[in-house]
Protein backbone atom coordinates (compact mmCIF):
# COMPACT_ATOMS: atom_id res chain seq x y z
CA UNK A 1 0.00 0.00 0.00
CA UNK A 2 1.12 3.49 -1.07
CA UNK A 3 1.01 6.37 1.43
CA UNK A 4 -1.24 9.25 -0.20
CA UNK A 5 -2.33 12.48 0.66
CA UNK A 6 -5.96 13.45 0.15
CA UNK A 7 -6.35 15.75 -3.32
CA UNK A 8 -5.81 19.44 -3.07
CA UNK A 9 -9.19 19.96 -4.88
CA UNK A 10 -11.15 22.09 -2.82
CA UNK A 11 -14.21 21.19 -5.87
CA UNK A 12 -14.73 17.62 -4.90
CA UNK A 13 -16.50 16.61 -2.35
CA UNK A 14 -15.06 15.37 0.69
CA UNK A 15 -15.79 11.78 -0.23
CA UNK A 16 -14.65 11.53 -3.22
CA UNK A 17 -11.57 12.96 -2.09
CA UNK A 18 -11.10 10.89 0.39
CA UNK A 19 -12.53 8.02 -1.68
CA UNK A 20 -9.72 8.38 -4.50
CA UNK A 21 -7.12 8.79 -1.91
CA UNK A 22 -8.27 5.04 -0.30
CA UNK A 23 -7.94 3.80 -4.03
CA UNK A 24 -4.46 5.45 -5.06
CA UNK A 25 -3.43 3.80 -1.56
CA UNK A 26 -4.89 0.40 -2.31
CA UNK A 27 -4.24 -0.29 -6.08
CA UNK A 28 -0.61 1.46 -5.41
CA UNK A 29 -1.34 4.21 -8.01
CA UNK A 30 -0.67 8.08 -7.78
CA UNK A 31 -3.11 9.67 -6.55
CA UNK A 32 -2.72 12.10 -9.57
CA UNK A 33 -3.92 9.30 -11.98
CA UNK A 34 -7.17 8.77 -10.00
CA UNK A 35 -8.93 12.07 -9.33
CA UNK A 36 -11.52 12.81 -11.79
CA UNK A 37 -11.45 16.21 -13.75
CA UNK A 38 -14.82 16.66 -12.73
CA UNK A 39 -17.75 14.48 -10.12
CA UNK A 40 -20.73 16.61 -9.45
CA UNK A 41 -21.33 13.15 -7.22
CA UNK A 42 -19.77 10.46 -5.90
CA UNK A 43 -21.72 8.52 -8.66
CA UNK A 44 -20.04 10.23 -11.02
CA UNK A 45 -16.61 9.38 -9.55
CA UNK A 46 -17.32 5.91 -8.59
CA UNK A 47 -18.54 5.50 -12.81
CA UNK A 48 -14.96 6.99 -13.49
CA UNK A 49 -13.19 5.15 -11.52
CA UNK A 50 -14.87 1.60 -12.69
CA UNK A 51 -14.05 2.97 -16.49
CA UNK A 52 -10.54 3.60 -15.35
CA UNK A 53 -9.82 0.24 -13.40
CA UNK A 54 -11.30 -1.54 -16.00
CA UNK A 55 -9.03 -0.12 -18.86
CA UNK A 56 -6.59 -1.79 -16.31
CA UNK A 57 -8.24 -5.56 -15.96
CA UNK A 58 -9.46 -4.79 -12.53
CA UNK A 59 -12.91 -3.58 -11.09
CA UNK A 60 -15.18 -2.17 -8.09
CA UNK A 61 -18.04 -4.55 -6.91
CA UNK A 62 -19.93 -4.43 -3.94
CA UNK A 63 -19.72 -6.59 -1.63
CA UNK A 64 -23.04 -8.17 -0.10
CA UNK A 65 -21.12 -9.36 2.98
CA UNK A 66 -17.98 -7.31 4.01
CA UNK A 67 -17.36 -9.44 7.48
CA UNK A 68 -16.65 -12.83 5.23
CA UNK A 69 -14.56 -11.11 2.92
CA UNK A 70 -11.41 -11.75 2.50
CA UNK A 71 -8.58 -9.72 0.76
CA UNK A 72 -8.04 -6.01 -0.16
CA UNK A 73 -11.52 -3.64 0.14
CA UNK A 74 -12.67 0.06 0.58
CA UNK A 75 -15.41 0.19 2.68
CA UNK A 76 -18.07 3.04 2.33
CA UNK A 77 -20.71 3.00 4.59
CA UNK A 78 -24.24 3.67 3.60
CA UNK A 79 -24.35 7.06 5.82
CA UNK A 80 -21.71 8.51 3.79
CA UNK A 81 -23.39 7.64 0.59
CA UNK A 82 -26.77 8.97 1.89
CA UNK A 83 -24.88 12.21 3.18
CA UNK A 84 -22.94 12.49 -0.77
CA UNK A 85 -26.40 12.48 -2.14
CA UNK A 86 -27.83 14.85 0.28
CA UNK A 87 -25.08 17.60 -0.57
CA UNK A 88 -25.35 16.96 -4.61
CA UNK A 89 -29.15 17.99 -3.75
CA UNK A 90 -28.00 21.13 -2.19
CA UNK A 91 -25.50 22.31 -5.21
Amino acid sequence: MLDVQLPARDDLAPVIRGFAACLGSVIEVPIVELVPETADSLGDAIGHWRGWLAGRGDGLVEIPEPARFHGRAIGLLSSCRKLAARQAMQQ
